[in-house]
């Protein structure tokens, strides 16, 4: 894995750093003041070794579960489709009517394995709101205007409005993509711990996840719904 291989050399490169530091002559102690300044902003530049062992962590409890969720069922190939990950508001063109008209941006498109390809495209995808905000419990500024956070919660709650037509859209022309969608999370989840597991704010809700999940704890809620809803 590349962030595997990534966070082994960044701790290999520390604790060479470590020994090269502890073997220099306390002699050179005379440096100019341009030359500290230097020095502490390339240590303000350096890998926190803790984060990276923390990543090394989620890494090999991930791999002990792979088997898990990818069981191998060699000699039947795993069946994949052609996806285009990008289906945002910019590639997705729409005539005066609001019909189709095309979609762009097709250069960087792959074949994906079922589970990863069902999923909500990046233009409905957001954080899960169910109840519609209402526009007079938010604060408003000088000029009357509502803030920003009613547009972005109202736009939340919009978003998961349309998921929700459009599962209903795809059951009637797919059921089939709905059924992989259904039963996919938990790959999808892997997956999302296994991109994140670098990340210093996304460290801890992976680690719980994985703890309830060895725990055999009931019942317990994804790792992508814990990150929407900042839950743990």
């Amino acid at each position: 894995m590349i962030a595997e291989n990534d966070c082994r050399r960044r701790l290999d490169r520390i604790e060479k750093s470590d020994n090269d530091d502890g073997a220099k002559n306390i002699d050179n102690e005379e440096h100019s003041g341009e030359e500290d300044d230097e020095e502490e902003e390339e240590d303000d530049d350096q890998d926190d070794p803790e984060d990276l062992a923390k990543t090394m962590t989620i890494i090999d409890r991930l791999r002990s579960h792979l088997d898990e969720f990818f069981p191998v069922k060699y000699p039947i190939p795993e069946p994949s489709m052609i996806l285009h990950d990008d289906l945002s508001r910019h590639n997705i063109l729409v005539n005066e009517d609001g019909s189709l008209s095309a979609v762009v941006d097709w250069e960087c498109i792959s074949a994906q394995p079922l589970w990863m390809a069902c999923q909500y495209p990046p233009i409905l995808q957001g954080k899960p709101v169910d109840v519609q905000p209402i526009k007079s419990k938010y604060q408003h500024d000088q000029n009357g205007d509502v803030v920003e956070l009613y547009w972005e919660h109202l736009e939340d709650y919009e978003l998961t409005q349309l998921r929700k037509v459009f599962l209903d859209e795809i059951w009637r022309s797919q059921p089939g993509w709905v059924e992989v969608f259904e039963s996919s999370q938990r790959q999808r989840d892997f997956d999302l711990a296994l991109t994140n597991c670098d990340d210093e704010f996304l460290m801890w809700r992976i680690g719980n996840w994985l703890d309830d999940m060895e725990n055999g704890v009931q019942g317990f809620m994804g790792l992508e719904e814990r990150i929407d809803n900042a839950s743990l």
